[in-house]
């Protein structure tokens, strides 16, 4: 998977689904991923995908932050589609308790 602001399609569900195995490639924060690492992602079968930002006056976020989101979402599905997944919020004030 190819985090670029090139791609159209959103980095996480319902319009992209991680499966095992998938490597989340990203690029520096100056250039971006380069013109061979985008070739590769789309000759190899993978991906490009992007984070959307709301506010368009931000022009990009750090790498830091962009590397948190995606493995954030990857690991958050393959954990559902395992069945690993515990809402804690649920698991301490019981299902459907509200504040």
């Amino acid at each position: 998977m190819a985090f670029t602001k090139f791609a159209r399609q959103p980095h996480c569900a319902p319009a992209f689904v991680y499966r095992p195995g998938d490597w989340l490639v990203f690029g520096s924060e100056t250039a971006g991923l380069s013109d061979a690492a985008h070739a590769h992602v789309d000759a190899t079968g993978g991906a490009r995908v992007r984070i959307p930002m709301v506010q368009r006056n931000v022009r990009s976020l750090n790498l830091s932050v962009s590397a948190g989101i995606g493995c954030y979402e990857a690991l958050r599905q393959l954990d559902e589609a395992a069945g690993r997944v515990s809402d804690a919020y649920a698991d301490e004030f019981g299902a459907g308790t509200t504040r």
